[in-house]
């Protein structure tokens, strides 16, 4: 009797909640952002997060090397991965950081 009320519980947490199935990966090389480039990539990557966004979320992927940027916006299903040996460091651009005026 616990085994089949496991097993409905179960399949209605899995009918509740489905897993998509496919995760896509966005490496950000694969779209022209270059590593230790001394320049910064916040549009490029901005880009390929709103990329990944509207075609259903996924990950976007930092491999490895030293990327220059300002204010990034994350949106829903999309996750924001760096690899081992990679670096997201802050421009020194003040206007790459736009000033978020509060709603209330």
């Amino acid at each position: 009797m616990q085994k089949t009320l496991f097993s409905i519980l179960v399949l209605l947490v899995c009918i509740s909640h489905p897993l998509k199935a496919t995760s896509f990966i966005y490496n950000v090389t694969d779209y022209g952002v270059k590593a230790n480039s001394g320049r910064s990539e916040t549009a490029s990557l901005q880009k390929i997060i709103d990329l990944c966004s509207t075609n259903g979320g996924g990950t976007v992927c930092i491999p490895t090397g030293t990327y220059i940027s300002g204010t990034l916006f994350l949106k829903n299903n999309v996750m924001l991965f760096l690899d081992r040996g990679a670096v997201l460091r802050g421009s020194s651009d003040l206007n790459e950081y736009p000033e978020l005026r509060n709603s209330s």
